[in-house]
């Protein structure tokens, strides 16, 4: 199910709103696409959808402080694959703080796709530096290539798939 506003049309709180009832009442969504602010506005949590498409809004320099993995796990419990889109987080050290707490916190994650279609360019040493730095961070899931398995597909589009 994916939820796409023209802008002005309906007010966010109108479709939070809409979203919400629909995670309530629809116990066969499975897969969501919508925007993070009218999730982060929902309060009704839906233990079936597995995958989540998360639209961001803004450039995100720490996606920490704009995404609450904390909420976002007590409105979508059973998520196996979660994807960022539209707007970019950045390739920085909030980064990978972000991937490990994603991780930790979605225990039933096997798929994690950041920035998924990303119009940035990367330094391929940043590349290379991020997933060292992801590998580093001491997290049993992400502890080396044999049980996560990290690729950057196009331009910044990075995939982690974790077994």
């Amino acid at each position: 199910m994916s939820f796409v506003f023209e802008n002005g049309v309906i007010r966010r709180s109108e479709r939070a709103c809409i979203i919400d009832r629909i995670l309530h009442i629809s116990p066969r969504v499975s897969q969501l696409t919508v925007e993070w602010e009218d999730l982060c506005l929902c309060s009704h949590s839906n233990t079936n959808v597995k995958h989540l498409r998360l639209v961001l809004n803004k450039r995100c320099q720490d996606p920490n402080a704009y995404i609450n993995i904390n909420y976002l796990v007590q409105l979508l419990p059973s998520i196996c694959y979660l994807e960022t889109s539209r707007a970019n987080i950045l390739f920085n050290e909030n980064l990978v703080r972000f991937v490990v707490k994603i991780v930790d916190r979605i225990d039933q994650l096997v798929q994690l796709v950041l920035n998924r279609n990303g119009l940035i360019s990367l330094d391929p040493e940043v590349a290379v530096s991020i997933e060292q730095e992801i590998f580093n961070t001491g997290n049993k899931r992400l502890l080396n290539s044999n049980m996560c398995q990290i690729t950057f597909s196009l331009r910044n589009e990075l995939r982690i798939w974790l077994s």
